[in-house]
């Protein structure tokens, strides 16, 4: 299926990006919730969702809870598929070639983990080049576009009881956002062949947690030194102020939990 290119495949196209349940019995389809429409952007859920108890209003729910590419987490009724929090359809940018989605879902009062292109449009980044923004489509028609990272990829994604938060890493940049003519045709090397976009890199440490979503505290631990120098520098971090900081907001749980 071409990544970048959505012209052959019209619609929201599941169940691409999507959480679904099936019975173990029989493999039929119980539920599904779609994340992303039409995927054009390799946004594909790739951190594994996370299964979790919580309360909502007095009532205990059975959650499963699934991290975005650009960093929005969808908690779920895992019985049902439905979402624990309001959900609304926002425009995004559209190419009619490519037969984008006109919306995509977003939690309505959450926070993004990730920076989006208004914070990137207030930096210094490579000269030449037009800052697009997450859901951005990559046409051929504008091939100077540098578009943020769908970061929030594949490392897991955890859940603190005691603390009611979602713990998720994410790597932030940007990437050149280009195509060819030929939809088929991929390629993630265009990054090397911009100066100092490597340089704009960091690594995210975040917690969002509860049914209302918001950044707990925000930890950049790689800042585009060479991967040695950020890996030595990344275990310093976690073994010293990481920890102190996760300490800290331990003893305050407890501290409001002998209070309540």
């Amino acid at each position: 299926m071409p990544q970048l290119g959505g012209e052959n495949r019209g619609g929201d196209n599941l169940y691409l990006c999507s959480v679904i349940a099936l019975d173990a019995k029989t493999g039929a389809l119980k539920w599904h919730y779609q994340v992303m429409h039409h995927d054009i952007w390799e946004g594909d859920i790739s951190s594994s969702p996370v299964l979790y108890d919580t309360q909502i209003d007095g009532r205990p729910r059975k959650g499963i809870a699934a991290i975005r590419a650009d960093g929005y987490l969808f908690m779920l009724d895992r019985e049902t598929g439905k979402p624990f929090m309001k959900i609304e359809e926002r425009k995004v940018p559209q190419d009619a070639l490519q037969k984008t989605s006109p919306t995509q879902p977003f939690p309505v009062g959450a926070d993004r983990v990730l920076d989006d292109c208004d914070a990137w449009r207030n930096r210094t980044t490579p000269k030449g080049f037009e800052i697009g923004c997450f859901f951005t489509p990559a046409i051929v028609q504008k091939p100077n576009v540098l578009a943020p990272n769908y970061g929030m990829r594949v490392a897991p994604m955890a859940y603190s009881p005691q603390t009611g938060y979602f713990y998720a890493t994410g790597a932030a940049g940007l990437t050149w956002l280009r195509r060819a003519e030929d939809p088929h045709f991929f390629s993630n090397s265009f990054n090397a062949r911009v100066p100092g976009i490597n340089a704009l890199n960091y690594g995210v440490i975040a917690a969002d947690g509860g049914v209302d979503v918001g950044i707990i505290y925000d930890h950049r631990v790689m800042d585009g030194a060479t991967v040695a120098r950020a890996l030595g520098r990344l275990e310093q971090i976690l073994n010293g102020e990481i920890i102190s900081e996760m300490r800290a907001l331990l003893a305050q749980t407890a501290v409001a939990g002998r209070v309540s």
